[in-house]
């Protein structure tokens, strides 16, 4: 009976002592991550030693925090909702001392009374001075002081670290476009360029990763992507519908192509979509501005093979099948061949010199076009609908 005695003795002790030692901790705490991008650069700390009651006599405290100077400076002592506002005397407590470098000494005193309560002893705020990615240690250089009365012996003291983030806005006015909206494929073209460009807000270089994207993106291969002439074939998989590309911007524009495969059926249709982002966890700046490409997969449509000219024996033929226009002179070739859209506008001109001729028309949107041919002086135009 005596030994179960001891044992329970012991361990009431054991149980009351860590939590003596758990609540005789002093303990430096950073309440808010400072946001390099914000105007406002403000930092805050407080002390405390958990909560105090009646019994624990504390009347007074005298506490010192080293920082870095060049990173942060104290502003602001805090006394509301602390320990320390229960100790205001006069104007001469609490006081807090920033003068000296790289020290915030906090000091309170009270004679009229105990102070209590789960509340942090004291606050301190100020501005933060230095980068992005950097953590302020914080320090206890000298030990705390309390009234002789104070019951807790404080025998252990834990210091935060004041940490930073860059939260980036979005620009809409920057990001990447696409040259053509909608591209259609002929049943016997599966290779689709894409032509891009990808602009930034500043002319220095940056990494950026390109972001595909794709409900259907099981149906397409990223054949391989080029940025300002330089080819990069390390595609990243973040997801099934999803793949990115890393590159180096050589300006605030940068030209690219994309390459992709298609091998799909007749009807089928895939949404390419397409944003950008800085690959720096320090960039205050995001670029907003994306693009879509919609790769339309369908029979050839085009004008049966017809004559376009008879003179003194020469005859000129010409045919659109599967996609690609073929002009053939039978005794001499075309000077020059030219397709204009209805607005005027020349979306390609060759001139040439053998007596046959292939254009490839899978990278034209769907409309009416025009094919101008020049020969022996004389000029026809071929009417083409897709």
């Amino acid at each position: 009976m005596k030994i179960l005695l001891k044992m329970l003795l012991v361990a009431v002790f054991m149980a009351t002592g860590s939590t003596i030692r758990a609540k005789d901790t002093l303990i430096v705490t950073s309440h808010r991550i400072v946001d390099v991008c914000s105007g406002e650069k403000r930092w805050l700390i407080s002390a405390s030693l958990g909560s105090i009651y009646d019994s624990d006599s504390l009347m007074s405290f005298d506490i010192t925090i080293g920082f870095d100077t060049s990173l942060i400076t104290p502003t602001d002592g805090l006394t509301s909702g602390t320990l320390a506002e229960q100790m205001k005397f006069s104007d001469i407590s609490p006081a807090f001392n920033f003068r000296v470098p790289g020290e915030m000494r906090v000091s309170a005193f009270t004679i009229t009374r105990n102070v209590k309560g789960n509340l942090p002893l004291f606050a301190v705020a100020g501005n933060y001075n230095g980068g992005c990615g950097t953590e302020v240690p914080l320090t206890l250089p000298w030990e705390p002081e309390f009234n002789e009365e104070f019951k807790r012996v404080v025998t252990a003291f834990i210091a935060d670290t004041l940490k930073t983030v860059a939260i980036p806005k979005v620009n809409s006015t920057t990001g990447i476009v696409t040259h053509s909206d909608t591209i259609s494929l002929a049943d016997t073209t599966d290779l689709v360029e894409i032509e891009a460009l990808v602009t930034m807000q500043s002319t220095d270089s940056k990494l950026v990763k390109l972001h595909i994207e794709s409900d259907r993106l099981n149906l397409v291969t990223i054949d391989s992507v080029s940025f300002a002439g330089t080819a990069y074939s390390a595609i990243d998989t973040v997801a099934t519908d999803h793949v990115t590309i890393k590159f180096q911007t050589t300006g605030s524009e940068t030209p690219g192509t994309v390459y992709i495969r298609f091998p799909g059926t007749a009807a089928d249709t895939v949404a390419i979509r397409y944003r950008t982002e800085i690959v720096d966890s320090c960039t205050c700046t995001q670029p907003g501005k994306t693009a879509i490409t919609n790769i339309i997969k369908r029979e050839p449509v085009g004008i049966q093979e017809n004559k376009l000219d008879r003179n003194e024996g020469s005859v000129i033929q010409w045919s659109v099948h599967r996609d690609i226009i073929t002009i053939q002179n039978l005794h001499g070739g075309p000077n020059a061949i030219r397709i204009v859209d209805t607005f005027g506008r020349i979306i390609t001109s060759q001139t040439v010199s053998t007596d046959r001729i292939t254009i490839p028309l899978n990278q034209m949107a769907h409309g009416l076009y025009f094919v101008t041919i020049t020969n022996n002086k004389r000029v026809q135009s071929i009417p083409i609908y897709f």
